[in-house]
């Protein structure tokens, strides 16, 4: 997935492209200029803080919201616009929501089924009962929801999604009900479902880490825009901004007067980005601060403000010449007392 610039020469169009994007409630902003694609057979997570637009940006696609400015095409078809809207119903796109909503009148084979109409009735509920089968619930077809635990509830939501065989798939928040091992049980089982159906996958999330685990493209999403959209990997080790980098987690910011590809720091100079210049900053985790209790080549005296243990790490708040960072490394690493050197990973910091 990227910003939506398909470039020359693509051989067929994504199965979702998003263009220019925006919706207002009055005066309110809910999403502001939002380009995105989504290609066939990967897993998108949408990760931002609550309210920052992601849902409406799932149901504007979804079609159950209409959209201001921009156009969404969903396999190269115009189907919203200002002045063009395609029903829910005539998008073919499945949906699975944060509380499952599950009919309780029909058992889970029913409920699955519910979507595939058009099929006769063999037809119909073997491919429920396949559906439910890529989600490992097959032996509780003939259950009825009150029966189900909230994962197993979750799971069947997301069976109902994929029987009819939709190419793209959407899902708002759906894992966030569920606690602990359960939590990360269903989710891998889901995705693993979800990975075997080839859908364009969107995961709307505000969990950085449910984020990182499951996503192939992740797109940053803050006060209705789209900061950031590329892998993980890419997000985390070279965020755009310093709300980008925070959207995954804690991380150091420090002003920086970029040239060159150069930072210039208070605490020293670092690689930067050719592309940045002028006014900027040095971003990078707590885990790429190296701590040791011996001055070394590279590293700088730093005076000890807090100290938190975290089991099998420590988390240390240091004052290094006029700037404060925040280190996290192995408990047995630096002793309770005595002096601290430490020093920036200059291959995985990034100024921007």
């Amino acid at each position: 997935m990227r910003l939506s610039d398909s470039g020359a020469g693509a051989l067929s169009p994504p199965l979702v492209e998003v263009r220019h994007v925006s919706r207002r409630f009055g005066s309110a902003v809910a999403v502001r200029d939002l380009s995105l694609i989504l290609n066939e057979g990967e897993i998108t997570c949408l990760l931002g803080p609550s309210g920052c637009g992601k849902s409406t940006l799932l149901r504007m696609l979804a079609g159950f919201e209409s959209i201001d400015d921009g156009d969404i095409l969903l396999q190269g078809r115009l189907v919203a616009s200002s002045n063009v809207f395609v029903r829910p119903e005539r998008r073919g796109i499945g949906l699975v929501f944060q509380d499952g909503a599950l009919f309780p009148h029909m058992s889970v084979l029913e409920n699955v089924a519910f979507g595939l109409q058009r099929f006769q009735k063999a037809r119909r509920m073997e491919r429920a009962l396949e559906a439910l089968e890529s989600v490992g619930l097959a032996d509780r077809a003939h259950a009825w929801p009150h029966m189900l635990s909230g994962g197993e509830q979750q799971r069947v939501a997301v069976a109902r999604a994929l029987a009819p065989g939709p190419r793209v798939v959407l899902l708002d928040e759906p894992f966030s009900g569920l606690d602990g091992a359960m939590k990360s049980e269903v989710r891998d089982i889901v995705m693993m479902g979800l990975r075997r159906s080839g859908a364009a996958v969107l995961l709307v999330t505000h969990d950085p880490v449910e984020a990182l685990l499951v996503a192939d493209c992740l797109a940053l999403m803050s006060d209705g825009a789209l900061l950031q959209a590329a892998s993980p990997e890419i997000c985390f080790r070279r965020p755009v901004s310093p709300v980008a980098a925070r959207l995954l987690g804690e991380a150091n910011i420090i002003p920086a007067r970029v040239d060159l590809g150069v930072a210039h720091t208070a605490i020293g100079d670092f690689p930067a980005n050719p592309a940045v210049s002028g006014e900027g900053h040095l971003i990078f985790r707590p885990e790429e601060v190296d701590v040791s209790p011996v001055q070394m080549p590279d590293f700088l005296p730093a005076t000890l403000i807090s100290r938190r243990f975290l089991g099998a790490f420590v988390e240390l708040r240091l004052q290094v010449r006029s700037v404060e960072i925040t280190a996290r490394v192995r408990s047995d690493t630096v002793p309770d007392d005595g002096p601290i050197f430490v020093r920036i990973n200059r291959e995985t910091s990034w100024a921007a």
